[in-house]
């Protein structure tokens, strides 16, 4: 049955039937503009301080049904809720999209419908891009010419974590780092699309990043 994972914990073992309603609000970007007296229109500060968009945080709603066989049995499964879920930071992922995953501080609320069936609604503030349940790898081996590593990402702009095996120049847009053997984070910010990486030495090079999309 198609469900969604809160935690390590799936919905089918807490007891909750998933409706299939997943709202999720869609991104706001955060933006600044000021006013200039005798100009027309409005700076846009929006990016001044990143150089890309920020967006709000977002929210979801999803419902979800629970069977129970008495009182006893609905105030031990609605427990076992909460305790799990209610005010939790959680990663949420839907078996409709499990290569994702939504980081959301979570709210649990219900509502009795008859003595067997009780309506959950589990909601959440959660991060604006949904993330990837796995790290990105790109792991490429050089061999003393300048080699070009071209790393895809998707909309979140995301600093990658760099590990050489020796020393090596890399090359990203105007800038050069000269690193010696081991792990660095560098002045890197991988953008939407192609990032293109030139690194000149002889050994392996490993580049991890986290995808996330809107």
């Amino acid at each position: 049955m198609t469900g969604v994972k809160f935690g390590n914990t799936h919905s089918d073992t807490l007891g909750l039937r998933w409706l299939g309603t997943f709202v999720l609000s869609p991104p706001t970007a955060v933006t600044k503009y000021v006013n200039i007296p005798g100009r027309n229109g409005s700076l846009d500060y929006s990016n001044a301080i990143t150089g890309y968009e920020i967006y709000e945080d977002r929210y979801i709603t999803m419902d979800f049904e629970m069977e129970t066989t008495s009182e006893a049995d609905y105030e031990t499964k609605l427990a076992s809720i909460m305790n799990l879920i209610h005010g939790k930071r959680l990663p949420v992922i839907l078996d409709s999209d499990p290569g994702f995953q939504w980081d959301c501080r979570l709210s649990v609320s219900n509502t009795r419908s008859n003595s067997r069936y009780c309506n959950i609604t589990i909601t959440g503030t959660a991060y604006p891009y949904k993330r990837k349940t796995a790290d990105t790898v790109v792991e490429e081996t050089v061999t003393g010419v300048a080699t070009e590593i071209t790393c895809d990402n998707l909309a979140e702009p995301v600093i990658p974590t760099i590990e050489t095996s020796a020393s090596m120049q890399i090359k990203f847009g105007n800038k050069t780092f000269n690193v010696q053997e081991g792990t660095h984070t560098l002045d890197i910010l991988f953008m939407a699309g192609e990032n293109v990486l030139t690194v000149t030495g002889t050994g392996t090079i490993k580049i991890t990043y986290r995808e996330g999309s809107l």
